[in-house]
């Protein structure tokens, strides 16, 4: 291999790290989260700093829904029930002194509940930070990877006896409407298993409107194990007070009136870098030449 070569070989083989690096960079690491408890719903992602140390991450971002209200922002360490904002994969998911966030004028703290305060629960929630005022609550994290061209919207919701909250990927043009096709989330702290096709529960459609009313009479249907729920347009289908229903049989007979939320979420995903093609096809190019001579 002659000194051109060599150097052009130096030349591509740092540009692919240096593409390389700032590609880990440039993709934030997300985890999708859900947990229901007694008139408590909430779901939407934690974005954390990508450092696992100790075991936990740091959550950095959370955005999403809880009952009927969108999440505001996260609360910085320290703020409420010397909240830490880690994040344990490997479970318990939280500490403790947990994550907490807002809501409007509302703060709440999430943390390790059987630890602290000898719960029941593994999981609690707390406007205070304190044991006095905790819900036992079901908690859900799974890491998430948002893929290209797909919107993602978190909802809650909660009515008498219910609580429901998770994530919608969705298909379809800004504004809306959109399709859902794929729900990832709990209710009463059961997994929801599956979507349901188009027309099997409800009639339903499975449309996601980004703005109120977000869902039209014949709604979205899931799964819990065996059971099927149907969610949608109460106050079109059945003239009731609140604008949305839950029902598992898609009827207005077994209604149950819900107070609802759905924010979209706001996600990066990574694009294929040209420049590393470019730094592959560059160094290919000088092993074959090598090659040859």
């Amino acid at each position: 291999m002659n000194a051109w070569m060599q150097r052009t070989c130096r030349i591509a083989a740092a540009s692919l790290v240096a593409l390389l690096t700032q590609t880990a960079w440039a993709a934030p690491v997300y985890y999708a989260y859900s947990y229901t408890g007694n008139g408590v719903a909430s779901a939407g992602i934690m974005t954390v700093d990508g450092v696992l140390a100790g075991g936990h991450y740091t959550i950095t971002d959370m955005q999403g829904s809880r009952n009927a209200s969108s999440i505001d922002s996260m609360l910085a360490a320290g703020v409420l029930g010397g909240n830490d904002n880690r994040l344990y994969p490997g479970g318990p998911y939280v500490d403790t002194a947990g994550f907490s966030f807002t809501t409007g004028s509302e703060q709440f703290n999430v943390g390790n509940a059987a630890v602290a305060c000898g719960s029941a629960s593994l999981y609690g929630e707390s406007p205070t930070g304190t044991c006095g005022d905790l819900v036992g609550v079901s908690l859900e994290v799974a890491l998430f990877t948002p893929v290209a061209g797909a919107s993602y919207f978190s909802y809650s919701y909660t009515g008498n006896g219910v609580a429901s909250a998770g994530i919608f990927s969705t298909s379809g043009s800004a504004g809306g409407p959109y399709t859902i096709e794929g729900i990832l989330g709990q209710r009463n702290g059961q997994d929801i298993t599956a979507l349901l096709a188009v027309g099997a529960l409800g009639g339903n459609d499975n449309l996601l409107y980004p703005n109120e009313p977000y869902v039209n009479f014949a709604g979205f249907s899931y799964s819990v194990g065996a059971e099927h729920f149907n969610v949608g347009n109460a106050n079109v289908a059945c003239g009731t007070t609140a604008i949305y229903g839950e029902s598992p049989t898609g009827t207005c007979g077994d209604l149950v009136s819900l107070a609802m939320n759905v924010t979209a979420l706001r996600l990066s995903v990574p694009e294929p870098q040209s420049g590393l093609l470019v730094g592959l096809a560059l160094m290919a190019a000088v092993i074959s030449r090598r090659r040859r001579t």
